[in-house]
């Protein structure tokens, strides 16, 4: 059974992911972060145990990235990633967000589910939310060893807040305070 997390699911959650990320086959996640993010986890349940789990991290209006896809190895190649990421999808067709992307191993089993679910590979230089929001922070940054792959999961929407409109309007604002004359002199309080 595919279930949202629970309280009760993140220390099952964090020994999945970072046993992985022990084997560096995906990035480890620290017990506050799963707590901060348990709302994008969904698990994988079976005979009362936490077997799976993965997360739908939403970036902006219209995107939003799948991470921490983890099913305990003995229940490995039994269909349940695939449930997962399906139902991470599903989320995101929910939520109305056009494009997910996954960061992925090359060759890994999330590499072959990918193929097979019809996401295609992309240059992470199309993906500045996640390069500036969370690679510039990965010990991976510098030696990434991952390739991103995105699909379009819903329509298309338009927005005011696409990502170059914001980046357009943070530009002009640095432009409008670095034109501000540095040779004006405030005026000193008045001594009581």
């Amino acid at each position: 059974m595919i279930r949202p997390a629970r309280i009760s699911d993140v220390q099952d959650i964090a020994q999945l992911v970072n046993g992985y990320a022990q084997r560096n086959l995906m990035l480890s996640r620290p017990l506050n972060r799963i707590y901060e993010s348990l709302r994008d986890y969904f698990v994988v349940e079976e005979e009362g145990a936490l077997i799976g789990c993965g997360a739908l991290h939403v970036l902006w209006y219209d995107l939003a990235e799948i991470r921490s896809v983890a099913i305990a190895e003995e229940h490995a190649g039994k269909g349940h990633g695939r449930k997962v990421v399906e139902a991470l999808l599903e989320d995101a067709r929910r939520l109305g967000i056009h494009q997910v992307f996954m960061l992925i191993l090359p060759g890994g089993p999330m590499a072959k589910l990918s193929e097979r679910l019809s996401f295609h590979e992309v240059s992470k230089e199309v993906l500045p939310h996640k390069v500036w929001g969370d690679c510039l922070n990965c010990p991976k940054f510098t030696q990434c060893d991952e390739i991103a792959v995105i699909i379009e999961a819903g329509p298309k929407v338009e927005s005011s807040q696409q990502w170059s409109s914001v980046m357009d309007a943070y530009a002009r604002r640095s432009a409008d305070r670095d034109a501000v004359p540095t040779s004006h002199v405030l005026p000193l309080a008045k001594r009581r």
